[in-house]
């Protein structure tokens, strides 16, 4: 029996109707995409649908490189002293409380003595190295050599420690005063009395040159006078080249530090470098090696003055702490504890 014609209609409408709506879905399911359009694909099962926009690539932002040689790192240890010499370089830790040397090439550390030193005060003469040790009620020494190590004095409160032709100096702190010793052959003497607390000190020739808060002093060997050479504020890190000595020191109007530099016979007191990190410099050869206050770079300037030049730069500067030098490297101590590392950066 054929069906009624109304039933035949109905069926072929359906059928369209299926046709319309559901063409193409074997497309659709392939998730083909056109060339060109983000997020759409090919179906009518899509038309007229919101479609999913997909973001484009986040966009690389160029980040500024660091200027200056590339820094590693030779040895992890919080160091706040360092020293150098042909082979080795020489620093304390104070997480392990003992003096170490490393190779500068790289390799093992090697225990020397017991006994970290505060900041900045090693001095090494030879094959003797001597130090103010942690907290600063003696001054040690030992033999990088040998391993030798002594007691060249104690029982005081010191601030430095220098060293020239076998001989040592160390300045005491007693009171709103202090005293400038020398130990030799087994002997300390006192070889001068100061009006203010010592800071640091450094050898040239037959003089020393003392900084307190406020002065620059000069003084001999032996037994002498001391002279104030130069006033400020803030004095510290004092450096002998040439005719003179350089210091960091703090601006007159206290706003920052700087570098500069006073004649060993006396004078005026120059400026050489301004905007200057409140941590050690040092003069190495014809330049001055030190720390600038807006980046975290390290910086070179010529003795004679003029323009400085970007030696490093790395954000452990932020925190350095001490350095040292030879002809071609730089080494710097900074930060603290397990986080404490000291780098090796070329100088040129």
């Amino acid at each position: 029996m054929s069906p009624t014609p109304s039933i035949v209609s109905v069926l072929l409408a359906a059928t369209v109707l299926q046709i319309g709506c559901g063409g193409g879905r074997a497309r659709d399911v392939a998730g083909e995409r056109r060339p060109g359009s983000r997020g759409a694909t090919t179906g009518a099962s899509d038309a007229g649908a919101a479609v999913p926009s997909v973001p484009p690539p986040p966009r690389a932002i160029a980040q500024p490189e660091a200027r200056g040689a590339k820094t590693r790192v030779l040895v992890h240890a919080g160091a706040r002293a360092v020293a150098v010499d042909a082979d080795n370089l020489y620093y304390g830790d104070t997480e392990q409380d003992a003096v170490f040397a490393v190779p500068k090439a790289g390799g093992e550390p090697r225990r020397l003595a017991r006994r970290a030193p505060v900041a900045g005060t090693f001095a090494l003469d030879q094959d003797e190295l001597a130090w103010v040790a942690t907290p600063g009620d003696v001054v040690l020494r030992v033999n990088v050599k040998t391993e030798a190590s002594s007691t060249l004095h104690d029982k005081g409160i010191f601030s430095d420690v220098a060293a020239d032709r076998g001989e040592f100096f160390i300045t005491e702190v007693f009171g709103a005063g202090g005293a400038i010793l020398r130990a030799t052959k087994g002997t300390t003497t006192k070889i001068a009395t100061l009006d203010a607390s010592p800071r640091a000190l450094v050898v040239s020739g037959d003089q020393l040159f003392v900084t307190t808060p406020q002065k620059l002093l000069r003084a001999t060997r032996t037994r002498g006078d001391v002279e104030t050479i130069a006033t400020g504020t803030g004095f510290d890190s004092p450096q002998a080249a040439g005719d003179f000595v350089y210091v960091v020191a703090t601006e007159p109007d206290g706003t920052g530090r700087r570098i500069a530099r006073i004649p060993k016979a006396g004078g005026t007191l120059t400026p050489l470098v301004r905007d200057v990190r409140d941590a050690p410099m040092e003069v190495a050869g014809d330049e001055i090696l030190y720390f600038a206050a807006g980046r975290p770079q390290l910086r070179a300037m010529a003795l004679a003055g003029g323009s400085s030049r970007i030696v490093a730069e790395d954000e452990a500067f932020s925190y350095a702490a001490a350095l040292a030098s030879d002809a071609s490297t730089v080494y710097v101590a900074t930060g603290a504890g397990e986080d404490g590392v000291i780098l090796a950066v070329p100088r040129k």
